[in-house]
This record gives structure tokens, sequence and C-alpha cells, in this order.
């Protein structure tokens, strides 16, 4: 094979390939992949700390079904987020905990 038909050839491969991963979306990639027009987060306290700083936002993450089907279609939680004053280096200064503390619909 000459250097031409060889370049084709990977081009139609990496064609077929890009068009068929397009293709293979799932139910929960569209669900996740939709607009909801009440997301949105809001700061309701700062609190400082000994070398960190906390903050705490009220986060409206999404619709879920309607009045309807449920009786709080609109899910909100308290999320804290602890900053601190100074990053170290390497990995530590890269990396984050997410903490789940439980939870309740009362």
């Amino acid at each position: 094979m000459n250097r031409r038909t060889l370049l084709v050839a990977w081009w139609l491969c990496f064609l077929t390939v890009a068009l068929s991963a397009q293709q293979q979306t799932t139910a929960l990639d569209r669900y996740v992949a939709q607009k909801d027009a009440v997301y949105g987060w809001k700061l309701v306290g700062t609190i400082k700390g000994t070398g960190c700083t906390g903050y705490v936002l009220e986060l409206t993450s999404q619709t879920w079904r309607s009045e309807k089907d449920v009786d709080r279609p609109v899910w909100k939680h308290w999320l804290t987020v602890i900053k601190p004053d100074k990053l170290a280096g390497g990995l530590a200064g890269r990396s984050a905990l997410l903490y789940i503390g439980g939870g309740s619909n009362k």
C-alpha cells in the first residue's frame, strides 16, 4: 500500500469510530445533558476557621418528576466547602474529599 492509501484508510477508520461513538448515547446521557432551569447555588454563610475557610451553600440540583408524582420535585441540598488557606504541593495540592453525610426528605 502506498502512503496515500494508508492515510485514506486511517481517516475512514477514524470517522467510523467517531460517528459510532456519537450514536451510542444512553437514557442517562440524555438526562444528564438536559438543561434544568432550577439548577443553581447560593452562598448562605462563611465560616473562618484556623487555617481554613468554610463556605455553606444552598444547592438546587434538579427537578425530578412533577408535583403530581412526588411531594418535592425540586431537589435541594446543603453543601459545605472547606478551603485551606495554604495548599501543599504535590498530590495534596490537587486532591479533594467528598463526604456524603446521609440525607432525609423531612
